[in-house]
């Protein structure tokens, strides 16, 4: 496995732990930053004018994008015949799925890659993953909510079935605390979409419920990053 050197953002790494690498901030020069063989991408990066492309330890760009709004998928396609790349090097990519990977919602996310020419393909191989629900993520104790009847089977944003992605602000079915047959029809708690992001907890345990809910917005599942990396 690598070792993460360094982080460019705009914020510091949620839940900051002692090990974590060092962030620095988002326009720090590409040119005195450690040199390093992979950097991984999430959210907007000004690619073809960075520094970091000169970096000659460089070999492996990873772009990681929430592939779910029908405005980003289409923009997803067009990099087919635009490149986002410098001389020198070339591009791929592909679709990913959440449920596809073990994970409870039915996202889908782009994975894109650049390399230099003449380097082999960036190879994907996902660990084998058991089909997972949301059942898996609900708490069995949170029953505030309007009493309702069994889901069917494979129901989307129920017991029964996984969480459509981008309904994840919606209500779900759950199983009442107070019955086996009883069902109830509430919000997800913060930690419950915590969890349905793969947020590990030893990080969302030492972080404020405001920072968790912002992250639930944006951040690529955990299982997504498992699958490529």
């Amino acid at each position: 496995m690598g070792k993460v050197k360094w982080m460019r953002s705009g914020y510091d790494l949620p839940g900051q732990m002692v090990g974590d690498p060092v962030c620095y901030a988002i326009d720090k020069d590409g040119d005195v930053l450690e040199d390093v063989e992979v950097i991984l991408v999430q959210g907007n990066w000004n690619l073809v004018d960075d520094k970091l492309w000169a970096m000659e330890s460089l070999k492996t760009i990873l772009k990681f994008e929430d592939g779910n709004c029908a405005v980003k998928s289409s923009q997803y396609k067009r990099r087919k015949t635009s490149s986002n790349v410098p001389s020198g090097w070339r591009e791929g990519g592909r679709r990913i799925s959440h449920q596809a990977n073990g994970g409870v919602t039915d996202g889908r996310f782009n994975f894109s890659w650049a390399v230099r020419i003449r380097s082999p393909d960036v190879p994907f191989s996902p660990p084998p993953a058991v089909q997972a629900r949301l059942s898996q993520v609900l708490s069995q104790t949170d029953s505030m909510g309007t009493d309702v009847i069994e889901p069917e089977e494979g129901e989307f944003n129920s017991f029964h079935g996984i969480l459509k992605w981008n309904r994840r602000d919606g209500q779900v079915i759950a199983k009442h605390v107070f019955g086996k047959d009883k069902w109830v029809k509430r919000y997800l708690s913060i930690k419950e979409k915590a969890d349905s992001s793969d947020f590990p907890n030893t990080r969302t345990a030492i972080m404020t419920e405001e920072l968790i809910s912002l992250l639930t917005k944006f951040e690529v599942p955990g299982k997504i990053l498992v699958a490529t990396l």
